[in-house]
C-alpha cells in the first residue's frame, strides 16, 4: 500500500494515527522546503527515525550530552570521523563506551525526540511506502534494537512541545545562541533544572553546551531558559559582549571557541565588518580556508552593496587565492569588475575563471561564460577573448563554431595586423578543410590582392562619407535650431501647468519627431522625467482629496509612462473611480463634520474589502473626528490587521475619547491576529511618541497592548 498527500489537506498528527489505526508496517518519507525526514512504522507503532538516506543519527552528540558516555573520549571519536570505518552504535559498543542498555536507550530518545520536532511541521508533503525500509535510510543498529513506540502518547507530547516551542522561539533561536545570567538567578530560579541552567549562562556556553552540562534535553533547557528570561532573571548576550569573549578566547589561543563565539557575534551584528574580518582571519589560521573564504565573500558582498568595489575586489582576491576551486567566486569576482567598469581586470579575470573551469573538466561552461562576454556588454569583441573562445570550442569538439570565431577575428582585427589574419584564418582552415570561402580568403591575402582591393574600397568610402556627413550636419543643425526653440518654450510655461495637461503633449510632440536631434533626446528625457513626477502627484492628490486634479495629472501623465509604470497608472485610476464617491464625501464630512450624517454613514458602509485602502491611506490625514469615527468604524468591519499603523497615528492625534477608544480596540484586535507584524509596524511610532510630553501617556497604553500579545501564539484570538 502507497498513500501520499500534502500536509495544508491533513495535520501529520492525522496520518500518524491513521497508520496506527491500519497496524500498518512501512515507511513514512516527509519533505519541505528545508529538508526531509523518515519515519518508520511496524504495525502501527513507530520503530525508527532518519533525518535522510546517507546522513548519520547524532548519536555520538546524544550519548554526550545526556551523560551516557565521557565527554572526552567522545569527542576525540568526532575528531577522528575520518578514520571511522564502523557506525557509531557498533564504535560505543566494541570500545565498551557505553552499555548496551544505554545506546538502545539513546536510540529510543533520538526517535522519540525527532518524531517530536517532525511533528511541528506544517508546510510539506508526505508519502508512506509500505513494506520494507529503502537501503541505507535507517540506521542499521537502531532497528536492530526494535525500538516500538505508541502513536497516542508520541502525539500528545509532540502537540504539548509544539505549543510550548511558540513561546520559545520569541526568546531562543537555535541551539548556538548565548544568554547572561543575574547574580542571583540561582537562587530565585522557581525549580532545580532552572536554577542549574542559570548557573551556567555565563554568555559563553551556548544553549547545546548548557544541555550537555546538565544532561537533559535541549528542549527542557529551552524551557527553563525561557522562564529565567520571562522572570527577568536572564537575557540574551549582546553582540559586544560575545566580541569581547572572542577576543578572550583568541588571546587564550582557543581558536575554535572564537570561531563559534564570532560566528554568534555576527548573528546579532551581521554589518560589523571588523567581527567578519577577524573571524575570517581566525578560520584561516585554522586550516578551515573554505569557510573563511565564504567569509570573505560575505565582505566582498557588503562591499559591492556600498559600491566600495576597490574593498570588494581586495576581499575576493584573498577569497580564490584560500579557496581557488571555488568558481562562484571567480563570477561574483568578475560581477564586481563589471559593475566597476574595469575592462582590463575584468578581461584578466574572465580569463582565469574559464581556466578554473576548464581544469574541472567544464570545458562547455568556460566556453559559455566567455561567448557571453565577448557577444555583449562592455568587452564585446574582445580580441583575446575571442582567441580564448576559438581555443575552447576546438577544444570541445565544436570545429565549426571555433572556424566562426576565427574569421570573426579576421574580420575585426586582422585589417592592420597581415599575420593575425594568416594566422587565424590557417586555424579556421585547419578546423573546417572544406570550406572553399575560407580557402579563398586565406589565397587572397597571401598573394596580394586582399590588400588590393582594400585600398580602392577605402577611397570610395572617404569620399562619400565626407559627402554625407556634410549633408547630415546641414540638416541636423537646422532641426536641432527649431526643436531647440520649441523646448525652451515649453519649459518656461511648465511651472504654471500644475497638472501637466498642456505640457506633456507638447513634449511628446518634439520627442516623436527624431531620436537624432539633441534638442528632441532631451525633450524625451523630460517627458519621461515629467510622466513619473505627474504620476507621484496624482498618488499624493488623491491623499489630499484633491480628486480632479489628480486625474488630469494621471491621464496627462499616462501615454509617457514606461510599461511597468502603466500598469501602477491604470491601477491608481481604477481605484480612484472606484472612491470617487468616498472621497466626495469625505470632503463633506471633513467641512461640516457630524452634522452631514449621511456623508458619515456612506463613508462607515463603505466595508468592501478593496476599498481597505481608502480608510487606510487616508485615516491619519483626516482632520476631523466625525471622519476618523466614519472611517475606524468600516475599519472595525473589514477586521484587517495591516490597518494598526495607520490607526495607531490617528490615536496619537485625536482627542476625542470615544475615537481613541475605537482606536484601541482595532490595535488590540490587530495585535492578536498578528503580532508580529503590529510589532513591526508600531516599534518607531512608539519610540517617536515618547519624545513628546502630550503622546507620551498615548505611546504607553499603546505599548500595553503589544506587550500583552507579545506571546500569544500568531492568529490567537
Amino acid at each position: 500500500m502507497t498513500f501520499s498527500g500534502d500536509l495544508s489537506q491533513i495535520s501529520l498528527g492525522d496520518v500518524f494515527q491513521n497508520l496506527a489505526g491500519n497496524r500498518a508496517t512501512g515507511t513514512l518519507h516527509v519533505r519541505w522546503d528545508k529538508g526531509e525526514r523518515h519515519v518508520r512504522f511496524t504495525d502501527g507503532q513507530v520503530s525508527g527515525w532518519s533525518p535522510g538516506p546517507g546522513r548519520e543519527l547524532p548519536l555520538l552528540d546524544h550519548v554526550m550530552e545526556r551523560g551516557y558516555a565521557d565527554p572526552e573520549r567522545i569527542r576525540e571519536l568526532q575528531g577522528n570521523v575520518k578514520k571511522r570505518r564502523k557506525r557509531p552504535a557498533r564504535i560505543l559498543r566494541d570500545d565498551k563506551i557505553c552499555d548496551p542498555e544505554s545506546i538502545d536507550s539513546a536510540f529510543r530518545e533520538i526517535v522519540a525526540e525527532g518524531t517530536y520536532e517532525l511533528l511541528t511541521v506544517s508546510a510539506a508533503t508526505f508519502v508512506f511506502h509500505e513494506g520494507d525500509a529503502p537501503p541505507e535510510t535507517f540506521d542499521a543498529d537502531l532497528l536492530a534494537c526494535e525500538i516500538r513506540l505508541e502513536v497516542g502518547p508520541l502525539l500528545l507530547e509532540g502537540a504539548r512541545r509544539a505549543d510550548e516551542y511558540t513561546r520559545i522561539r520569541t526568546v531562543v533561536g537555535t541551539d548556538q545562541d548565548l544568554f547572561v545570567a543575574d547574580a542571583q538567578a540561582a537562587e530565585r530560579a522557581p525549580d532545580e533544572l532552572t536554577a542549574m541552567v542559570a548557573g551556567l549562562l555565563d554568555g559563553r556556553t551556548d544553549v547545546a553546551g548548557v544541555a550537555r552540562a546538565v544532561q537533559r534535553s535541549r528542549f527542557e533547557v529551552s524551557c527553563a531558559l525561557l522562564r529565567l528570561v520571562q522572570q527577568g532573571l536572564a537575557r540574551p548576550s549582546t553582540g559586544e559582549e560575545i566580541a569581547a569573549l572572542a577576543e578572550e578566547a583568541l588571546l587564550g589561543q582557543d581558536r575554535d571557541d572564537a570561531i563559534r563565539l564570532l560566528g554568534q557575534a555576527l548573528v546579532r551584528m551581521p554589518r560589523e565588518q571588523m567581527l567578519r574580518r577577524r573571524l575570517a582571519e581566525t578560520l584561516a589560521a585554522a586550516g578551515k580556508r573554505r569557510e573563511a573564504a565564504g567569509e570573505l565573500a560575505m565582505l566582498a558582498f557588503q562591499a559591492t552593496e556600498e559600491e566600495r568595489f576597490e574593498d570588494a575586489m581586495a576581499h575576493y582576491e584573498r577569497a580564490i587565492a584560500l579557496d581557488p576551486a571555488d568558481v562562484m567566486l571567480h563570477q561574483r569576482r568578475c560581477e564586481v569588475l563589471r559593475k566597476a567598469g574595469d575592462k582590463q581586470a575584468l578581461r584578466a579575470a574572465l580569463l582565469q575563471w574559464a581556466e578554473r573551469l576548464e581544469n574541472l573538466g567544464l570545458a562547455d561552461r568556460a566556453a559559455e561564460v566567455l561567448t557571453t562576454n565577448v557577444d555583449s556588454g562592455s568587452l564585446r569583441n574582445d580580441q583575446q577573448l575571442l582567441l580564448r573562445c576559438a581555443e575552447l570550442d576546438k577544444l570541445n569538439g565544436n570545429l565549426a563554431g571555433a572556424a566562426r570565431r576565427y574569421v570573426q577575428l579576421v574580420d575585426l582585427y586582422g585589417g592592420n595586423d597581415v599575420n593575425l589574419e594568416i594566422r587565424c584564418l590557417r586555424a579556421a582552415l585547419a578546423a573546417q578543410p572544406d570550406d572553399a570561402t575560407i580557402q579563398k580568403r586565406l589565397h587572397d591575402i597571401e598573394s596580394g590582392h586582399a590588400a588590393l582591393r582594400q585600398r580602392r574600397r577605402r577611397m570610395l568610402l572617404s569620399i562619400g562619407s565626407a559627402a554625407a556627413a556634410a549633408i547630415t550636419i546641414a540638416i541636423a543643425a537646422s532641426e536641432e535650431l527649431g526643436a531647440s526653440r520649441r523646448l525652451a518654450a515649453i519649459l518656461r510655461e511648465r511651472p504654471a501647468d500644475a497638472v501637466g495637461a498642456a505640457t506633456m503633449p507638447a513634449l511628446r510632440e518634439i520627442a516623436d519627431d527624431s531620436s537624432l536631434i539633441p534638442s528632441r533626446r532631451l525633450a524625451a528625457q523630460v517627458e519621461a522625467e515629467e510622466a513619473m513626477r505627474m504620476m507621484r502627484s496624482a498618488e499624493a492628490l488623491r491623499l489630499e482629496l484633491r480628486i480632479d486634479e489628480a486625474r488630469a495629472a494621471l491621464a496627462a501623465a499616462r501615454p509617457s509612462l514606461p510599461e511597468a509604470a502603466q500598469q501602477r497608472a491604470e491601477e491608481l485610476d481604477a481605484q480612484l473611480q472606484s472612491e470617487l464617491s468616498l472621497l466626495h464625501a469625505l470632503q463633506r464630512v471633513e467641512r461640516r463634520g457630524r452634522d452631514d450624517g449621511e456623508a458619515c454613514e456612506m463613508i462607515a458602509r463603505a466595508t468592501d474589502p478593496h476599498l481597505f485602502a481608502f480608510h487606510n491611506d487616508l485615516l491619519p490625514r483626516a482632520k476631523c473626528d466625525a471622519a476618523r469615527e466614519a472611517m475606524l468604524r468600516a475599519l472595525q468591519t473589514l477586521d484587517d490587521p495591516r490597518c494598526a499603523e495607520s490607526v495607531a497615528k490617528t490615536y496619537l492625534q485625536t482627542r476625542d475619547p470615544s475615537v481613541g477608544r475605537m482606536c484601541e480596540g482595532l490595535i488590540d484586535r490587530s495585535a492578536r491576529q498578528d503580532p508580529d507584524r503590529t510589532r513591526d509596524s508600531l516599534g518607531g511610532l512608539i519610540e517617536a511618541a515618547r519624545e513628546h510630553s502630550e503622546r507620551r501617556e498615548r505611546s504607553g497604553r499603546l505599548l500595553e497592548i503589544l506587550t500583552a500579545h507579545a506571546a500569544a501564539p500568531v492568529g490567537g484570538r
